[in-house]
């Protein structure tokens, strides 16, 4: 870009630069940088400083991939801008270049795209959004009062990132909008370290060193952080010992460099407290300013453009409207075999998507909070949330047999007896298992004779929470109450004041929120939960309702998951032992079946994804187990290249899924499709592949920048093979007329080391040219490195030998199962199934196949007769 002319930015003064015109717009400097870039033609300015480097500043997207992608090596940070960082960020990503860079974008990259730590920031989130950001919009807009978004925001990401990274829970978005302590340090830490880039480093650091100024106020904040981060992880560590790290600050902790880098790294990069606290607030700098300023414009940029509201909003009624099809549709094939099963099939359901239905008893005394937390609860897991209280009242309006049974004592003043309300509760609870299979009992039973009314009716919870809160803050809390009895909403004096004065006059204090009767009542729940202890001292948990609730929600999240997790096994056992052989078909067709309809082309959407969940499933078993050459052999009419149905498209989706699979883990994966082989008139590539190259450059793979990130498009052969690559797909690998692709295959293996490499659909047999010069040298070298791949998958169709139809069967074998001949039976006119009529432990014969499909007997299993059956039966 031209220097001068128009593009030259600020106007440069001889000996001063443009120093006078910085130093003035200081307070303003990204508003002046703005003006300035839209002046130009090229979107980039330059600055100059006298006895330093000249500066540009760039808004071109060209430029700025050039340099954060293409040539990101040859930008390096610098000296200056290491130190001018240093102090706040120390050795943390922002502010260090080089091998140290490398292994933290490396811990980053695996850290964030862990299943564990991306469930854990989606309730992280989930939970702020609940409990805080959208309640406190609504109260700003009922209240009429304007709010500043960007400030909402940047609390709002400042609460998440901290919970993250930390495990600890800042309160910045709290509906009184606190000046937090943490937050307010940050901010100044910031702001002081940036102030650094627009002065001369001799006169900050002066100021450091004699502690004045900026740099004074630099000191105390990064001092404010220390304290806090350096407590956080010390704890961290303490608590890694007994449970499994969730938050970055515990994995960080729990690991080596080693684990994420395979060379050995340079002696700072050892993981100290120092270097963690480092990574750390890097990870807070870098999700808390970027994901606030962006949400930011976004919705800037909707307020001046509401027709796109509109059209975001249909896309996303039409996506959640799809979702909600599929799982109704899936739901419903399974419904119309197993109509007599639904109860049993719901939880086996649940049981093989890793989810175990909750049973689940909850209590605490009044105003612990536990009505917030069973709303809370009922909508992250979609249990039935069940009060006795509010049952008994429903039943009675109603007017049921139970409801005019209890009714009849209620008018007497007399307590509703056991039996009632047990029974109330017990078809609440069968309907809820018939409905969600979960359930959340809120504040029952109450005492030792309706425990033991559940237990004889093998109602048992699988854990049983109590919020333990206080007294003083009990009593706190319902002595502040206030009840509006125009809206119904209550109100509380310090924690949820009226909005306005003419609300707060109209305000009532209910006659049982006094102090004593408040008292009197924790007497009561006391008494409650000692009756009941015993009879559930082996599932009770106890958790310190003392605490904001998004808090003491994410603690009871984590136990709740904990639980589904481990359950899952004992459920899938259980049932297997109970249901008849009929519903156990049933579910093996729904989840091990072989689709139907397989020479009807182009497959359904639900067809193919059964295909790549089936393969990606296998392989990554095959992984994890170590193995690190695998081959990949499905051959279904759309990936069949000898056929007319052939579809380029179904085998790139399938190497986009299996990339994702291992990418979703963490793993930078290549994925590789063969280049022109040959030299001169004689080069080519085998037709399959023609084009395919370009394809997987321009195919979408996703957002977050997957691809470029750890997903990378090579090709076949050992200068592929990068450092960071943690393992290799091949796109259908095959050779040419005269060419051989398996010398630039064995090459890349032997390059990779024991890191995986799959081969996908490969055609590894000579291919002769004119002279049949393949045929004869080598090939027994090339078909033993063939043939050392490990099977991890094979699916092909089984036809009348030369023929494409009928189908007979299918041969399946998926990781680490055996191999399966499935026949295809005609049930009704149009419907067909397969059925597994054979297993091998190796890949069969074409007799072994035959055998099993026309059930003939293996020659083996013959009786042999007359004179050689004689003297075979001498030498058995």
């Amino acid at each position: 870009h031209p220097l001068y002319g128009k593009n030259k930015g600020a106007a440069i003064y001889p000996l001063f630069g443009n120093m006078i015109q910085i130093m003035y717009h200081v307070q303003v400097f990204h508003d002046w940088n703005t003006q300035l870039l839209k002046k130009t033609t090229n979107m980039t300015v330059r600055h100059l400083r006298p006895g330093s480097p000249a500066c540009y500043v760039t808004a071109n997207p060209k430029n700025v991939e050039y340099i954060l992608k293409t040539n990101v090596a040859n930008y390096p940070k610098g000296p200056e801008t290491c130190d001018n960082l240093n102090d706040l960020l120390g050795r943390g990503i922002f502010s260090v270049d080089g091998e140290l860079w490398k292994l933290q974008r490396k811990v980053a990259i695996c850290e964030f795209t862990t299943r564990s730590l991306r469930n854990f920031m989606q309730q992280i989130v989930q939970v702020e959004l609940d409990t805080r950001f959208m309640p406190l919009l609504s109260h700003s807009c009922s209240a009429g009062v304007v709010v500043d978004l960007q400030d909402l925001l940047s609390r709002f990401t400042f609460d998440t990132i901290c919970k993250l990274a930390f495990g600890f829970d800042p309160e910045y978005l709290h509906i009184s909008l606190p000046a937090v302590e943490f937050a307010h340090a940050f901010d100044a830490a910031t702001k002081f370290s940036c102030q650094r880039f627009l002065t001369y480093p001799f006169i900050w650091k002066t100021q450091r060193a004699l502690n004045i100024g900026g740099e004074r106020k630099l000191r105390h904040a990064i001092h404010k952080i220390d304290e806090l981060a350096m407590s956080v992880i010390h704890k961290r560590k303490q608590q890694m010992m007994q449970q499994q790290p969730q938050d970055v600050a515990e994995n960080l902790a729990n690991s080596t460099a080693a684990d994420h880098h395979q060379s050995k790294p340079p002696s700072e990069a050892v993981f100290t407290d120092v270097f963690l606290r480092d990574i750390v607030i890097s990870f807070v700098l870098a999700g808390r300013d970027t994901s606030s300023t962006g949400m930011s414009w976004f919705f800037w940029l909707l307020s001046r453009n509401r027709h796109v509201e509109d059209s975001i909003r249909a896309e996303i009624a039409q996506i959640v409207s799809s979702r909600n099809h599929h799982m109704h549709h899936d739901l419903a094939n399974k419904k119309d075999s197993t109509d007599q099963y639904t109860t049993a099939t719901t939880a086996v359901a649940a049981a093989a998507a890793g989810k175990e239905p909750l049973r689940i008893m909850i209590s605490g005394a009044p105003a612990s909070g536990k009505g917030t937390q069973c709303e809370l609860i009922a909508a992250k897991y979609g249990l039935t949330h069940i009060s006795a209280g509010d049952l008994l009242r429903a039943e009675v309006a109603a007017g049921t047999d139970s409801g005019n049974k209890a009714q009849e004592y209620m008018q007497k003043g007399m307590l509703v007896p056991d039996e009632i309300v047990v029974t109330m509760v017990k078809k609440k609870l069968l309907e809820a298992v018939d409905q969600s299979g979960g359930w959340l009992l809120d504040g029952y039973p109450r005492s030792l004779s309706q425990a033991e009314a559940l237990d004889a009716l093998n109602i048992r919870p699988q854990l049983f929470i109590l919020l333990d809160v206080p007294d003083e803050v009990l009593v706190q809390r319902s002595v502040g109450r206030r009840y509006d009895p125009v809206t119904g909403k209550i109100y509380h004096l310090m924690y949820a004041p009226p909005e306005t004065p003419e609300i707060a006059a109209r305000l009532t204090h209910r006659l049982d929120d006094t102090e004593e009767k408040v008292k009197l009542r924790l007497q009561t729940h006391k008494a409650n939960v000692a009756a009941v202890t015993d009879s559930y001292k082996d599932v009770i948990t106890h958790v310190d309702g003392d605490r904001p609730k998004a808090e003491v929600f994410t603690e009871i999240d984590k136990l709740l998951s904990e639980l589904q997790e481990g359950e899952t096994n004992k459920v899938v056992i259980g049932l297997i032992i109970v249901i008849d052989p009929l519903l156990i078909k049933c579910l093996q067709d729904s989840w091990k079946g072989i689709p139907t309809r397989l020479n009807t082309c182009p497959y359904t959407s639900e067809m193919r994804s059964y295909f790549y969940r089936d393969v990606c499933e296998a392989t990554q078993k095959a992984v994890e187990d170590g193995h690190h050459k695998l081959r990949v052999q499905i051959t279904i009419p759309e990936l069949d290249p000898e056929v007319d149905v052939h579809r380029i498209g179904t085998l790139l989706e399938l190497m986009r899924e299996l990339a994702f699979t291992f990418a979703n883990d963490g793993k930078r994966v290549r994925v590789c499709v063969q280049g022109s082989m040959g030299e001169g008139i004689f080069s080519g590539i085998p037709l399959q592949l023609a084009g395919v190259r370009r394809m997987l450059e321009v195919m979408d793979w996703g957002s977050y920048d997957a691809k470029g990130t750890f997903i990378n498009i090579g090709a076949v052969g050992a200068n592929e093979v990068q450092e960071e690559d943690d393992m290799f797909i091949l796109t259908a690998p095959q050779n040419a007329v005269g060419n051989c692709i398996i010398d630039d295959l064995k090459a890349m293996v032997n390059a990779a080391g024991n890191r995986p490499v799959i081969i996908v659909n490969p055609r590894l047999k000579d291919v002769p040219g004119s002279g049949g010069v393949m045929q004869t040298m080598g090939r027994d070298k090339r078909m033993e490195f063939a043939e050392s791949f490990y099977t991890c998958y094979n699916f092909r169709l089984l036809y009348t030998s030369g023929t494409l139809y009928p189908i007979l069967g299918a041969l399946r074998m998926a990781y680490p199962g055996p191999y399966e001949v499935h026949k295809r039976f005609d049930t009704t006119p149009g419907h067909e199934e397969y059925s597994v009529v054979a297993t091998f432990d190796h890949e069969p014969t074409r007799s072994d196949i035959g055998d099993a499909l026309y059930g003939r007997l293996k020659k083996s299993e013959v009786a042999q007769t007359g004179f050689w059956g004689f003297f075979t039966g001498l030498l058995n």
